[in-house]
């Protein structure tokens, strides 16, 4: 479920009064203008920014199961320390909201630095430290995000809007992707331009792929979305086959087939193997086989069992799909407009 949304009532502080703008625009219309002028290297507003960010806020904490990625969260964390060196008056009214929406465990010690500011500056910094030098930390910031987009509603004070475009620049490709991916989970449909409906019949289609006994089937359709069919046809036995249709479902498959693994857990003198997924689309866990353990995936009212070998075979498959340059092409466009999913 996504967290609840950031209110302008937090801590009872007063917010910037903005004006609406003379066109009222739907969100995706909204999210569709920031992104082609930033794309068109035109300068955006504050408000604009603010946007962006209250969608970047909600796609970093849209899935518990199926987090952003630890590379888009330092991004994110990067960007709102690019903010906080704009500041007019290193010292706010903000700084104990921003680091109450960080953990308590980098928070720096008070008593060395003269200003608030600078144990909010600090903190972010030993939080980027940890995620990019500590591979093995569990630890995810997710409702650090937040901190953009209160910085970006509240009434912070800037050394002006230009110096805002060239501090947050660097970090749009990122930012644009986790708020896409906030669009999609808030409003159940991708940032797109309905003009493209047909644009697929201007493509070729694309070869499939197999891997043992398992064969990957690929579809453009409107939109020029991507429809995948994975089948498997023994020599002997059942054949079956799972449609795997709509970019969501597809990027669900995928970070299950790298997430669903074992994990052991201990239970008095024992390691008791687990593991779960708990998504959208597919629920997944292990299952024993004889002295090995095996893969169950429950789908659209179906049942499969994968032994562990073909389950590598799968995780073989879909890595060989995405080295396939038409394949790759397609799905960094379809990226653009459903996000990091």
């Amino acid at each position: 479920m996504l967290l609840d949304t950031i209110q302008a009532v937090v801590f009872n502080k007063k917010t910037v009064a903005r004006s609406e703008p003379t066109e009222q625009l739907s969100p995706t219309e909204a999210l569709l203008r920031i992104r082609k002028k930033a794309e068109t290297g035109q300068s955006l507003s504050r408000e604009e920014w603010r946007k962006l960010a209250h969608y970047v806020h909600e796609g970093a904490e849209a899935s518990l199961e199926n987090h952003i990625s630890r590379e888009s969260m330092i991004v994110i964390l990067e960007a709102f320390q690019a903010l906080l060196k704009l500041r007019t008056n290193p010292d706010s009214e903000w700084d104990s909201y921003f680091l109450g929406n960080l953990p308590w465990e980098f928070h720096a010690d008070k008593n060395k630095y003269r200003t608030s500011g600078e144990v909010v500056c600090w903190t972010v910094t030993e939080i980027i430290w940890e995620l990019k030098t500590n591979p093995a930390s569990k630890w995810t910031p997710l409702v650090a995000a937040r901190n953009l987009e209160v910085f970006l509603d509240s009434d912070e004070e800037i050394t002006g809007i230009e110096q805002l475009n060239q501090a947050l620049r660097p970090y749009w490709p990122v930012l644009w992707r986790v708020a896409a991916r906030g669009h999609f989970f808030t409003k159940r449909k991708p940032v797109r331009d309905d003009s493209r409906r047909r644009e697929y019949i201007n493509h070729p289609p694309i070869s499939s792929i197999a891997e043992g006994e398992y064969k990957l089937s690929f579809l453009r359709y409107e939109y020029n979305e991507l429809q995948l069919l994975l089948s498997f046809a023994a020599s002997s036995g059942p054949t079956w086959s799972l449609a795997l249709g709509s970019y969501s479902r597809i990027a669900e498959f995928r970070a299950m087939l790298v997430n669903l693994q074992p994990r052991y857990t201990k239970l008095g003198d024992q390691l008791v193997q687990g593991g779960r997924w708990d998504g959208e689309h597919f629920a997944g866990y292990l299952v024993e086989q004889g002295n090995k353990h095996g893969y169950c995936v429950h789908a659209d009212q179906s049942t499969f069992i994968f032994p562990k070998d073909d389950w590598e075979l799968l995780q073989k498959l879909f890595r060989r799909a995405w080295e396939k340059p038409d394949v790759k092409l397609l799905w960094d466009d379809l990226s653009l407009e459903y996000g990091e999913l």
